[in-house]
């Protein structure tokens, strides 16, 4: 029944609102708001966490992301991003939002503690900002891919002429 509604009602809006529920502690920033932070000089105080497996990752993420496996340990992140918070604006993604908002919560008091100015959902995740239009990425330069994460999931992406 849910795979027919998603099918049908290609409500990535659905699962947007679920996250936002599910999550209210963690602030939501617009597809178009980050393309815009990302065309102007306020890209040097963003830092940009894609939350999803790296074999996601390699097929495609937004230019200047950095992989963050959901699995990967809060002490681990730390260790490795401590000196590079403070002062910048933290914009986390996956697929839908929803590992992402899910790690947002494991470190968002921590980011703030350690100077982040603030910490972000990607609202969507880069299934709506694929679907926006908006550029992704891989190791080989611009890309039309994007991992669905897995067949249920893929129904929320709209596929680019190729």
């Amino acid at each position: 029944m849910l795979n027919f509604l998603l099918k049908h009602l290609r409500s990535l809006e659905l699962v947007e609102q679920f996250v936002e529920n599910a999550h209210p502690a963690c602030t939501s920033l617009e597809h178009h708001t980050l393309f815009e932070l990302m065309q102007s000089s306020a890209l040097e105080t963003l830092r940009i966490f894609d939350v999803r497996a790296f074999q996601e990752f390699e097929i495609s993420h937004l230019e200047q992301a950095i992989s963050v496996p959901p699995e990967t340990e809060v002490s681990h992140f730390f260790e490795t991003f401590e000196n590079e918070l403070s002062g910048k604006k933290l914009v986390f993604y996956c697929s839908v939002g929803l590992r992402s908002a899910e790690f947002i919560g494991k470190v968002q008091n921590k980011c703030l503690n350690a100077g982040a100015l603030s910490v972000h959902n990607l609202k969507g995740g880069i299934f709506r900002w694929y679907n926006a239009g908006l550029p992704v990425v891989s190791a080989n330069g611009k890309t039309d891919e994007l991992h669905p994460y897995n067949s249920f999931w893929e129904l929320l992406v709209e596929k680019r002429a190729q």
